[in-house]
């Protein structure tokens, strides 16, 4: 199996999964864990939780974060 065949099937499953980890959050957003950290921090991110001990997202906040990011851009465009 090819790097781009995993990569591809580990999309996939980000799309399937309801619950993200911060690790899954950012690779779904295509941005570094770090950066997610940052924007949790300022309270400018997509909404999170604790579950434990673990930064938990869902994935339905991550898409409404990712159509906010889009409408703004469209309106300072």
């Amino acid at each position: 199996m090819g790097t781009d065949t995993t990569l591809t099937m580990y999309r996939a499953e980000l799309e399937r999964l309801e619950r993200l980890t911060i690790e899954q959050a950012a690779e779904y957003l295509g941005m570094k864990k770090g950066l997610l950290y940052n924007h949790r921090s300022a309270g400018t991110g997509p909404a999170s939780y604790k579950l434990g001990n673990r930064v938990m997202y869902d994935r339905r906040d991550l898409d409404l974060y990712i159509a906010r990011c889009k409408a703004a851009t469209l309106v300072g465009s």
